[in-house]
């Protein structure tokens, strides 16, 4: 990379050394050199300057423009994804809430430990009539 810098550098201050030696020798000499072939140039330059300065920022405008909104869309519709996937994990999950707490059915037997927790919550009940809830502490 410090090759590339250093040539460029030397090509640079050779080629601005080769335009002041021209321009003492036009103006020693009196002559122009490439006289007629310089208003074309200028004007070749100068459209490519007056696009430079002029359209190419139009057209960055106009292509960030763009480019925000279709980033815009495309944030929408991964947002909407998102959304519609968790919504079908939630369902899942409150489904599987739903069978896991669901009463038995009839002609299906209680679990010994819900059986006991039961007999124990009427016992207390008996035993604190005056109380309609009982809060174990």
């Amino acid at each position: 990379m410090v090759t590339f810098f250093t040539v460029t550098l030397i090509v640079s201050v050779m080629g601005m050394m080769s335009l002041l030696v021209l321009k003492r020798y036009e103006l020693n000499s009196g002559r122009v050199i490439l006289g007629r072939a310089r208003p074309a140039v200028g004007n070749f330059f100068h459209r490519g300057m007056s696009w430079l300065e002029y359209v190419l920022p139009g057209l960055i405008r106009v292509g960030l423009r763009r480019l925000y909104t279709t980033v815009r869309r495309v944030l929408l519709v991964w947002g909407a994804r998102l959304v519609i996937t968790l919504e079908g994990w939630l369902e899942r999950a409150l489904h599987r809430v739903r069978h896991t707490t669901a009463s038995p059915k009839r002609g299906e037997e209680t679990s010994a430990f819900l059986r006991q927790v039961a007999e124990h919550k009427k016992k207390l009940q008996k035993d604190l009539p005056n109380r309609a809830t009982v809060i174990e502490e």
